[in-house]
């Protein structure tokens, strides 16, 4: 007495192919997420000399991930604030005041994350057609 299970062969095959596209998939879903983001976050950036809104850049997908960054000396402190120093005799001195933080790229994660739930779900359900 055995079990006998039949279209195995054709199941294996389908996962196999949906792997294939899912790769592919996901470094095409970030990429266009990633480059949505960038354009969201440039528009957001203020400017001055334009050196820290052209300073946003993308890494290349790598195991699923993708990161969004600006290594402009000074980014952090325009996203999240900062104190208010003038130099006296070389030397920084705290004025009292803050400088409050754009929240530049916060916002505009906030702004993409509706389009990146439809986004995900096509892919999703292209890949398991």
């Amino acid at each position: 007495m055995g079990v006998v299970i039949e279209g195995l062969d054709e199941l294996e095959k389908k996962l196999a192919e949906a792997e294939l596209r899912y790769r592919g998939a996901v470094d095409r879903f970030l990429k266009q997420q990633a480059e949505l983001l960038l354009g969201t976050v440039r528009c957001n950036t203020p400017v001055d000399t334009s050196t820290l809104r052209s300073g946003w850049a993308r890494t290349q997908s790598e195991n699923g991930l993708i990161s969004v960054y600006n290594n402009t000396k000074y980014a952090a402190h325009v996203e999240y604030g900062h104190h208010i120093v003038h130099m006296v005799k070389g030397k920084k001195v705290y004025t009292g005041k803050t400088a409050p933080g754009v929240k530049m790229l916060r916002k505009s994660v906030i702004q993409q994350k509706a389009m990146f739930r439809e986004n995900a779900k096509a892919i999703l359900e292209a890949m398991f057609k």
